[in-house]
């Protein structure tokens, strides 16, 4: 996006109606969360055109992914998605192995293999979500319980606007179809990125929402 598109101040101004809304959700807010919303609802509510020229000028629109991985079997579903990322110079992305714990393999073999695959890869260790700041996060899996909390859905969405589910491969029979509309993450995700129309047929008729 450039620095004059027309579209940049409506993207940043959805962002700042997001923001906000997700922050009304929390029980208790700091006295910065609170002075954020006054000013921002206070800038929403008259937006000036001078506002809007030093939003055009001054903010730089830049999108800021994580994409939480696990075992590298799942990479295949994500690496088209990745490289489409890193192409675009208006995009930062940050690829997070996470370990799964159902998962027999040992935690060291599989960052391993997974840097075969993607040398930026880092641990959830390294990362902090709430200093980067994600706009969007990806799923790969839908399952909390077999994951470190820092990666789990229901911790990540207080913290990121967005949320995408891309499954990573389950859609080829009827029954993985309907076991993957089921979970509370289905029912919360942004977005469900399915693998073709019978996934979507089966979103509509065993999913939340419609599918």
């Amino acid at each position: 996006m450039s620095e004059c598109d027309p579209d940049k101040y409506k993207c940043i101004k959805n962002g700042l109606l997001e923001t906000i809304k997700r922050l009304k959700t929390q029980e208790k807010l700091t006295i910065s969360q609170k002075a954020f919303i006054h000013y921002s609802e206070k800038i929403l509510s008259t937006d000036p055109i001078h506002v809007k020229k030093q939003i055009l000028t001054n903010i730089k629109c830049e999108y800021n992914f994580v994409i939480f991985v696990q075992e590298p079997s799942v990479w295949g579903s994500l690496k088209s998605v990745y490289d489409a990322l890193i192409s675009r110079n208006d995009c930062t992305v940050s690829v997070v192995y996470v370990h799964f714990s159902h998962n027999s393999n040992l935690e060291n073999d599989e960052i391993k293999r997974y840097r075969k695959l993607c040398p930026d890869v880092i641990t959830i260790e390294r990362y902090n979500i709430q200093k980067e700041s994600p706009d969007i996060a990806i799923f790969v899996k839908p399952y909390d319980e077999y994951i470190q909390k820092k990666a789990q859905f229901r911790y990540v969405e207080k913290l990121v606007d967005y949320t995408v589910y891309i499954p990573y491969g389950m859609e080829f029979n009827v029954n993985l179809i309907k076991y993957s509309f089921n979970s509370y993450l289905h029912a919360r995700v942004w977005r469900h990125i399915g693998h073709g129309p019978l996934v979507k047929e089966y979103g509509s008729k065993y999913g939340f929402c419609d599918g």
